[in-house]
């Protein structure tokens, strides 16, 4: 607030506090407009090209989906369907629940298997694809 408050000081008088109150009064409202005009354009055809060209460049980015799914908080919602699969890793008798992140051109699958208590520490663990099975998972 101060970056946007600091330029009005030569606008508007601050000797009283009537104008330190007028001066944080136009920067709330500069910074407001600002982010609604922000949301307006994100929301626009224009933002969300903008938006999908970024998100597809930064899947080359290792872990990317794992951090996307993070800060949006979705593993296991809708987001999740088209990068991080529910799958198990089968191992005899037994067999242990993960992420399908991206398989490799040589017939590997690259597996977050998360820990308890905490989900988002875990393992990478690269496994054939053979010993995957897909977990249909509902809300």
């Amino acid at each position: 607030m101060m970056t946007v408050a600091e330029p009005l000081n030569r606008l508007v008088p601050i000797e009283s506090i009537g104008g330190i109150a007028l001066v944080n009064i136009i920067a709330i409202v500069i910074l407001f407009l600002l982010c609604f005009f922000s949301g307006f354009i994100a929301k626009s055809f224009f933002g969300k090209r903008l938006f999908e060209s970024v998100d597809n460049k930064l899947q080359a980015v290792p872990g990317y989906s794992l951090f996307k799914a993070r800060v949006t908080g979705s593993i296991g919602t809708e987001f999740q369907k088209s990068e991080l699969k529910p799958v198990k890793i089968v191992q005899g008798e037994k067999f242990q629940v993960g992420f399908a992140v991206e398989a490799t051109s040589d017939g590997y699958v690259v597996v977050y298997l998360p820990t308890a208590p905490d989900p988002w520490t875990g393992n990478i663990v690269y496994c054939k694809e053979s010993l995957l099975e897909p977990m249909n998972l509902s809300k």
